[in-house]
């Protein structure tokens, strides 16, 4: 059941471009990193496929999820709260300190190392930071907070 809705959440968020996604072809995974369905998001959705007879088929998937909310609130856009974010925590383990998600505002592959980054933008009135992860790392903080 769980990889049935994971099937049809990856098929609906690509077709209303909801995530970004990078397939490997020596891995033959498509990795998601962010979906949300029904108000739980789901984070770094993998799924290892197979081609075979012209279908692509899910062999298996897997993916983090929290229930940290959609909505930033000013108790969570706070100083407090970005200082408790150390630099080298992952994603989900930013949002679990925040208690709510980011939006992803950059997202790439690095041409001279192939790492992969992405940057979110945490706002909630006048106070806002950024954080930037580098293969799920993160390497950077910036705040506004008022």
């Amino acid at each position: 059941m769980k990889l049935r809705f994971l099937t049809y959440a990856l098929v609906f968020a690509i077709s209303n471009s909801w995530a970004a996604a990078v397939y490997n072809s020596q891995t033959e995974e498509l990795t998601l990193s962010t979906v949300s369905v029904d108000g739980k998001n789901f984070f770094d959705v993998v799924l290892h496929l197979s081609f075979a007879d012209g279908t692509w088929n899910v062999v298996e998937a897997s993916t983090s999820t929290t229930n940290v909310s959609s909505i930033c609130a000013p108790e969570h856009i706070t100083l407090e709260k970005y200082n408790d974010v150390p630099l080298g925590v992952t994603y989900e383990q930013a949002i679990d300190i925040i208690g709510c998600s980011g939006e992803l505002i950059a997202e790439g592959i690095d041409p001279e190392d192939g790492s992969a980054f992405r940057s979110y933008h945490f706002e909630s009135g006048a106070s806002n930071f950024d954080l930037s992860f580098k293969n799920d790392s993160l390497v950077s903080k910036r705040q506004t907070i008022q």
